[in-house]
């Protein structure tokens, strides 16, 4: 963008340090068809103007979030390109997402949420592994610091929980970055969300 109120004449100013969250709309993911292929099974959570659930699409499992507001799809589609742009081991891997549906997929997660496991199932989960579980997100938040994007609220909603062995390569995801704010030298800018379960 050219800034005409330089004294110094024009200067250019990158459209991401003025409106980073506006980037996020660029490129909306390619919708799926949604069909007899989309298999939904247990629920995982519920919270204001979304479902999630586990299920299976193309022989693949995903977990499912279903949003209940038509308004939602301009959060969910932000979210969708979020997750599309990042890669990392324990980041919530995106799947596809139809836009009629009000539909986001994300990679399977085979134990559910951490919150479900603790406060509903009453698992009891090894120190090792919690002590892994905490290395694990800490590191996928470092990874979103460093691309420019702060978590403002991490609760156990929005941990999807892989393993609980000990020897497991991977334990847990972070999941339902809709609460994000992208940040640029000249501050933070928050993403406007869906409503979703209180998590990220």
């Amino acid at each position: 963008v050219e800034c005409v109120h330089n004294s110094r004449g024009t200067h250019s100013v990158s459209l991401g340090n003025l409106v980073p969250e506006l980037l996020l709309l660029h490129k909306l993911p390619d919708a799926f068809q949604l069909s007899t292929e989309l298999i939904q099974g247990r629920q995982l959570a519920i919270g204001k103007g979304v479902q999630i659930h586990q299920g299976h699409f193309r022989g693949r499992p995903v977990t499912i979030m279903r949003f209940s507001e038509p308004l939602d799809v301009r959060g969910m589609c932000k979210e969708a390109t979020l997750l599309r742009a990042l890669s990392h081991p324990n980041i919530d891997t995106y799947a596809g997402i139809s836009i009629s549906a009000c539909t986001l997929l994300t990679e399977g997660t085979p134990l559910g949420t951490l919150h479900s496991l603790l406060y509903e199932d009453e698992v009891s989960i090894p120190r090792l592994v919690v002590h892994r579980m905490a290395f694990q997100v800490s590191s996928a938040i470092q990874y979103l610091h460093t691309r420019g994007i702060v978590l403002r609220d991490i609760k156990t909603e929005g941990v999807f929980v892989w393993s609980l062995s000990p020897g497991a390569p991977k334990h847990c995801t972070l999941a339902n970055l809709e609460q994000c704010a992208l940040c640029s030298n000249v501050g933070c800018a928050p993403i406007k969300s869906s409503s979703s379960v209180s998590g990220l």
